[in-house]
């Protein structure tokens, strides 16, 4: 069993290079049988720099390869009465055509794509005709990337998204029990990395799902992800300012803060995290079991904002109660976004 997995490991991580050796392979066949060139370089290379890690990205860089191209052609053709293929001629050249793609505004892609053009197409033969062969070329490589990364083995990003939210989940509640010493200290750093690494992994999965035909039943999922992220994103806020509200406040004074509504919070952000990692009716039947306990002493800690206190500690202990209602109310509005609940 474990031979299995570490072969279905190894075959995923090969899965992208098989693509591009897919795409390259077609590029060339298919630009031998249009034009019959012996040497169609331009295409299998167009279509070795468009895969990417989604459908949307190739797209996009698709896009910028071709601009690239075309200015390279452009250059090399205007500069091919007075340069001739050598050292300072590719130089001049190069540096001439990255020059003005990047003056113009190119990205840097396309501006790579301009010098590897122009010095292709002056080594090769700057002539009207090849120039031209050598564009739709790359064009046909573009495309055939494109077509390749949409329906060759398309990788679903769900499940690494829902991972990387759930881990958030599971921060922030370690974060919550550990508010639970009165310390009152916690590390913004920490769950702010997290919270990058949770948005990257839903951005991620959203751009891949936006233009891909097979796995168009899985963007349902990544809005729902996506509202999850918000929803966490919003917690984290609310334990910075729980931790600000209890430093203020000091171990004495925090300490009239009844102690379960900090572990009934903890507990309902890591049952919002199962939840996220599998949205099934068990798991919304044990997050709604969490968010009712929560509001429960959540209600019951409000009595202490009747009892005689300093004004000062009025405030943060009210500070503290309000962020746990906001944290609650976020989490029940995430939850009800969900298709399985």
């Amino acid at each position: 069993m474990n031979l299995w997995r570490a072969l279905r490991r190894a075959a995923r991580r090969v899965v992208p290079q098989a693509k591009a050796a897919v795409a390259a392979g077609l590029a060339w066949w298919i630009s031998v049988l249009l034009f019959g060139t012996r040497q169609p370089y331009f295409g299998p290379l167009a279509a070795i720099l468009t895969m990417q890690v989604t459908v949307t990205d190739a797209l996009t860089f698709g896009g910028q390869r071709i601009m690239g191209v075309i200015g390279g052609i452009a250059v090399s053709l205007a500069a091919a009465n007075w340069l001739r293929p050598g050292p300072v001629g590719i130089a001049l050249l190069v540096f001439a055509g990255m020059s003005i793609a990047s003056l113009v505004g190119l990205a840097n892609r396309a501006v790579a794509q301009v010098g590897i053009s122009g010095l292709l197409v002056l080594a090769l033969g700057a002539r009207p005709e090849y120039a031209a062969a050598r564009l739709i070329e790359t064009v046909l490589g573009a495309l055939v990337a494109v077509v390749v990364q949409a329906f060759l083995v398309p990788e679903d990003p769900i499940p690494a998204a829902r991972a990387a939210v759930s881990h958030l989940a599971q921060d922030v509640s370690r974060t919550l029990r550990h508010l639970t010493d009165r310390s009152g200290r916690v590390d913004p750093e920490e769950l702010g990395a997290r919270a990058r690494s949770a948005h990257d992994a839903v951005a991620l999965a959203r751009r891949s799902l936006r233009y891909s035909p097979l796995l168009r039943r899985r963007r349902g999922d990544a809005q729902e992800l996506h509202a999850a992220l918000d929803a966490l994103e919003v917690a984290t806020d609310a334990v910075r300012g729980i931790a600000q509200s209890l430093q203020a406040l000091g171990e004495n004074d925090s300490a009239q803060l009844p102690h379960p509504v900090l572990a009934r919070a903890a507990d309902a952000v890591e049952a919002f995290g199962g939840f996220v990692e599998r949205p099934d009716a068990e798991g919304a039947a044990r997050l709604g079991a969490a968010a009712r306990r929560l509001q429960r002493d959540a209600e019951k800690s409000l009595r202490i904002l009747s009892l005689p206190r300093r004004a000062e500690v009025r405030r943060e202990l009210g500070a503290v109660l309000s962020e746990i209602e906001r944290l609650r109310r976020e989490l029940g509005r995430a939850r009800r976004r969900f298709s399985h609940a």
